[in-house]
């Protein structure tokens, strides 16, 4: 992924993110290029004087500082395809340092066969997305659950000091229709169903390095 940008200019502060390693398809005014490229996104930074990939590459900033000059001061936010993750403004911006990474304690070879199998752990981490997919899924119908069981218990009440009342002055009960609704044809209270339909609309998988 490569940011291109024109930095210390009053004019242009624009910034372009691509990606030169793309294998999808490719929109109709860019299919004349033979190279991978996809432009992602483009962003704007007035006065940019830097732009700085953190060592994992997922993220970049963009930033203003007053050793250059002394307008809007600050720093962008961005992940690798061009979205605004944060903006800050700070008076008397100098430089944003990213922290350095760790050196990996995994061998040569381990790293090649992680990336050799990269698409199976992919697999295990989708399994595990799913799980915890589910545990969410299971949580909401839970607490809808327990809302239908409280608003219930709260009409029964309700209808109980109406049917009261309703004696109370004398006047014939009619709330005997809305229980009969609820009642299957056995004399058995009607099941209540509830069904979660999960449909997926686009699935994209990236590979960052």
């Amino acid at each position: 992924f490569v940011v291109v940008a024109t930095v210390l200019s009053q004019q242009s502060y624009d910034l372009d993110f691509w990606d030169l390693d793309y294998e999808g398809e490719k929109p109709e005014n860019e299919k004349d290029l033979t190279a991978n490229l996809k432009h992602m996104n483009t962003a704007e930074h007035y006065g940019v004087t830097n732009i700085d990939w953190d060592p994992t590459g997922r993220y970049v900033t963009s930033s203003a500082s007053i050793w250059n000059h002394s307008m809007e001061n600050g720093f962008h936010l961005y992940d690798f395809k061009g979205e605004l993750l944060r903006e800050e403004h700070l008076d008397k911006f100098k430089q944003l340092f990213w922290r350095p990474r760790p050196p990996t304690l995994l061998s040569k070879e381990e790293q090649k066969q992680i990336r050799k199998n990269l698409r199976e752990y992919s697999k295990d981490f989708d399994e595990q997305d799913r799980i915890e997919e589910d545990k969410e899924k299971g949580a909401i119908v839970e607490q809808r659950r327990r809302m239908l069981s409280e608003w219930l218990a709260w009409r029964a009440r309700e209808e109980e000091d109406l049917s009261a009342e309703r004696k109370e002055y004398g006047l014939p009960d009619e709330l005997g229709q809305d229980s009969q609704a609820e009642v299957g044809i056995n004399g058995e209270k009607a099941a209540e169903v509830e069904e979660i339909v999960e449909e997926v609309l686009d699935e994209v998988e990236e590979i960052v390095s």
